[in-house]
Formats: C-alpha cells, sequence, structure tokens
C-alpha cells in the first residue's frame, strides 16, 4: 500500500515536471526527474520489504515509468 502511495506521487509529479520543462528550466526539470527516478527505486524497495507486491502495483510502476519517459521526451 505505501509503495503505491509513492508511485502514485510519482505519477502527480508529472504534470508539474511537464511545466517546468516547457517554462525551459532545465536544472530544475532534472532534478525532478532523479526525484522521480528515486521515488521508483523507493517503491520497489518499499513494495519488497513489506512484502506488498500485487499485480496492480507492477502495473501502475510501469504506466508511471512509461509516463515519466512520456513527459519527459515529449514536453
Amino acid at each position: 500500500m505505501v509503495a503505491n502511495l509513492v508511485t502514485l506521487v510519482r505519477i502527480l509529479l508529472l504534470p508539474v515536471l511537464a511545466a517546468v520543462i516547457l517554462a525551459g528550466h532545465g536544472w530544475t526539470a532534472l532534478a525532478l526527474f532523479l526525484t522521480a527516478g528515486a521515488t521508483d527505486i523507493l517503491d520497489g524497495q518499499l513494495a519488497r520489504r513489506f512484502g506488498q507486491t500485487s499485480a496492480f502495483g507492477a502495473m501502475l510502476d510501469l504506466l508511471a515509468d512509461r509516463l515519466l519517459t512520456l513527459v519527459s521526451l515529449g514536453a
């Protein structure tokens, strides 16, 4: 459950990342991207540590990863 919340935070961070990229703030965008990457690592560790792995969590994590890539390359 906690890991899914971390993943949802990553998804909610995406519009902010897109706005920062479109505003031309490259270093801030990089910091946000790295933060999102760190949450990807964190949610996986939390899910395994607390035994909270699920098919929904795996799908949500994959979706968040794809959206992060899409926003980063498309914005």
